[in-house]
């Protein structure tokens, strides 16, 4: 049996849907922002808790003996990205924006040209489920052509 990279890079962006959220929004900027009035910390509070459950249910398609197999990885896979086109859909309404004017000095860079935001991060992620996918699919279709 080989190493499950497919299923690793997979489970690492449901990891990071999972805990992510409370890294980059348990602070000042979003959930204890004294300018957010409550419905929007109850709507901060719905993503993370959304992204904690996506995250558990993509590990338990993923790991899981009963699901074990090409079903398995679809749902996985799912889970894994629903996370990640959501937030990037996101982006498609109305008023919303990448990061708040008031906190944009935070804004890193790789190379000081590439923003770290949410739409980097997104990137990377979609990248990472769309890679474990197809790694874990040829994985899957090897060991049932032996």
């Amino acid at each position: 049996m080989s190493f499950p990279i497919g299923r690793v890079l997979l489970s690492a962006s449901a990891l990071s849907a999972a805990i992510g959220a409370y890294v980059a929004d348990w602070n000042e900027t979003h959930i204890f922002n004294p300018r957010w009035p409550p419905h929007a910390r109850f709507h901060n509070a719905h993503t993370m808790l959304l992204g904690t459950a996506l995250g558990i249910f993509t590990l338990y398609f993923l790991w899981s003996k009963r699901w074990r197999g090409a079903r398995g990885l679809e749902v996985g896979t799912i889970l894994a990205a629903t996370y990640w086109v959501t937030q990037a859909g996101s982006l498609l309404f109305p008023g919303t924006a990448l990061t708040d004017p008031e906190f944009a000095y935070r804004t890193a860079y790789i190379g000081g040209v590439v923003p770290i935001n949410q739409l980097t991060i997104i990137i990377v992620f979609l990248v990472l489920v769309t890679v474990g996918f197809l790694l874990e699919r040829r994985a899957l279709r090897t060991a049932s052509a032996v």
